[in-house]
Parts: structure tokens; sequence; C-alpha cells
């Protein structure tokens, strides 16, 4: 999955700055550099890209629910206020790396046990709003991804 492939390549690099995104890069690649300049000129040590409403507003009704419903759960759960964890742009140094590499998450919902590594190791978080390219188009998630991700993150919830 997508949380193991970031990890694979992670172990093999050794820099100040650690930015990944997704494949067809939905913000453009002007945010990678606002990424990488944003970790460089301040005191921060992961970046978490957050959609805007606009970005919802371009969503199909059924990307539209999960979406929202992800981010329900991951507040009544994690307690996370205010925190996109499936934007999928994140940018971290290499303090915030060390816990990205202990997650044990492989799927697309690893960022959740990211963040919540992040958050429970006191790690400064900014938070970079991310607009939606307009060429952008959504696929579906089928009800055998859903059930996995749910399973996931049942695990992280329980996970230490």
């Amino acid at each position: 999955g997508k949380g193991y492939a970031v990890k694979e390549g992670l172990q093999y690099k050794d820099a100040n700055y650690y930015i990944y995104t997704d494949w067809d890069f939905p913000f453009g690649l002007e945010i990678v550099k606002e990424t990488y300049d944003t970790l460089k000129n301040n005191d921060v040590d992961v970046i978490v890209g957050t959609r805007t409403l606009n970005y919802f507003k371009k969503l199909p009704f059924f990307r539209k629910c999960l979406s929202i419903g992800l981010r329900c759960l991951s507040f009544l759960l994690f307690r996370f206020k205010n925190i996109d964890t499936q934007a999928g742009l994140k940018g971290f140094n290499n303090k915030a790396r060390l816990q990205f590499l202990m997650t044990k998450t492989n799927s697309f919902i690893f960022e959740f046990e990211f963040i919540k590594r992040a958050l429970k190791k006191k790690l400064k978080i900014f938070y970079l709003k991310v607009y939606l390219r307009d060429d952008i188009t959504f696929s579906n998630f089928n009800a055998i991804t859903l059930k996995n991700e749910l399973t996931n993150l049942i695990k992280i919830y329980f996970r230490k």
C-alpha cells in the first residue's frame, strides 16, 4: 500500500526534509516547493496539507461523505482537532521521520498513525492549505478497501 511505499523510500534516503504527495500531484507542483520552504524557514517538524471547502465541493457525493466521515472519526477517536489526515500532502524533518518509520500501517490510512505519533511526541505541526487542480478526476473505493481501511483505523486506535 501507499504507507508501505512511502516508508520503504524513507528507509533508504537521508536528507534534511522529506515531502510526499499523491502520484497525480492533485495540488500542483508549487505546493511541494511551498512545503519545502516552510520546513526550511520555520521551526516546524511536520507539514500537514489541509483541504479547503472548495476541495470538498469538487468531490463526488460518495467521496465527500467518506472524507467528512473520516474527519469526524479522527476527532471522535483520536481527538484530532481540525487535522486533515487524508489530504495527500505531508512534509517533515528528520525528527518526524523517525516517528514515521515507526508506524506499522501500510495502507491508505497510515497517516492517522503518523499524526497520532507526531502529536504524542509533541512535534510541531504546521497546517498548509492545499487547493485542488481543476483537471483532477476522482476514483471511488470499493467495499473491500473500505472494510480494510476501517479495520486498520481500529488497529491504529488501540496501538500505543
